[in-house]
């Protein structure tokens, strides 16, 4: 199960027992917070700032305890409409895109699903600005912005640093007076993804508007959504250091394996044991037995080192040795050789 879901179910943070005292406690917080939330909603509506949801509901645990069972006391389930504001953008064709509002300097920045990273960031500087003065929609900072139309429709999500206008497949959350990361992290879900997935309808793929409005919130006490989110806040930035030392350690494992081999050739992995049969006695056995079975294909050859401490390469039938340069010294009982001196190599064929 991923962090996220985990975390909307209650349990990255310490949960009251049934049995605690604080369980009444933990009801008035929660109580306390949906009232604020339902004023600041019809506060809104009031001012004409958002528009009366016919969709807006309250979902409660039934005395049957069928439906919400896992859920932590002082949480309840509510539609995602009853805690947030969520409006798709505006679509504007490339044509008018570039000759209206491209190259501009101030303004808007217009935000597309191509602006959207999977990694949760946004591109903001995409060269497309929206005059202050407009009749698009506006998403402000704070907000999560979904798409909720394509193949990219649940996967791509990030949280605006910025006021922005953005495209008809985006859609925003503005909350009414939760913890807006909380929101951010529950929208990242695997509960929510399965139900988003769930109610994905049409040829391209997508969810409405009103069905994302009716969808489920789990909703914890204001205190617990703050503590939510810094817990995984901190479990995410963790798990990034892990990803990035990730590299560090690949490219540490490489380093480490390849100084190993290093060490190995170079008679310095091991202690030396001055008893073992020397190297040269080995090649004496190697060239015997490759000059029985090449025959008299075979030329003898063999690297030795002279009386002035400098490598020689020996061949049958030339009359002066060749000197050669070794990369680096060997221990006692060692010897150079070539891989022609110890095996005999041949290259494959195509297949015809």
């Amino acid at each position: 199960m991923s962090l996220t879901s985990n975390t909307d179910a209650g349990s990255s943070v310490g949960s009251w027992g049934t049995s605690s005292p604080l369980i009444a406690i933990s009801n008035i917080f929660w109580r306390n917070a949906f009232v604020r939330i339902r004023a600041e909603k019809q506060r809104l509506i009031k001012e004409g700032k958002i528009k009366k949801d016919k969709l807006d509901s309250v979902i409660f645990k039934g005395d049957d305890n069928r439906h919400y069972e896992n859920l932590p006391n002082g949480w309840v389930v509510c539609s995602l409409s009853t805690i947030a504001n969520i409006f798709n953008g505006d679509s504007i064709n490339e044509q008018e895109k570039h000759q209206k509002y491209f190259g501009r300097t101030e303004g808007y920045n217009y935000i597309g699903t191509k602006d959207v990273n999977y990694d949760h960031s946004i591109n903001y500087e995409n060269g497309i600005k929206i005059p202050y003065i407009t009749n698009l929609k506006i998403a402000h900072k704070g907000a999560p912005l979904l798409c909720i139309e394509g193949g990219n429709a649940g996967k791509k999500i990030g949280k605006l640093n910025e006021d922005v206008c953005f495209g008809n497949k985006l859609c925003a959350f503005e909350n009414y007076g939760i913890n807006s990361q909380y929101l951010f992290y529950f929208l990242q879900s695997s509960d929510f993804i399965k139900i988003f997935r769930q109610n994905t309808q049409g040829i391209i793929g997508g969810v409405s508007i009103n069905t994302i409005k009716a969808l489920p919130f789990r909703l914890p006490p204001l205190n617990e959504q703050e503590r939510i989110a810094k817990n995984v806040d901190l479990l995410l930035s963790q798990i990034d250091i892990i990803e990035q030392n990730q590299t560090g350690i690949e490219t540490l494992y490489d380093e480490l394996k390849k100084r190993t081999l290093d060490l190995a050739i170079q008679g310095k992995l091991v202690p030396q044991d001055e008893n073992d049969e020397p190297a040269s006695v080995l090649l004496e056995k190697i060239r015997a037995e490759k000059k029985a079975k090449l025959g008299k294909k075979y030329v003898d050859s063999y690297i030795y080192k002279g009386d002035d401490n400098c490598y020689y390469e020996h061949f049958d039938g030339i009359n002066e040795d060749k000197a050669i340069e070794v990369p680096f010294e060997l221990p006692n009982n060692w010897a150079w050789a070539k891989l022609l001196d110890i095996g005999v190599f041949s290259s494959g064929k195509l297949p015809i």
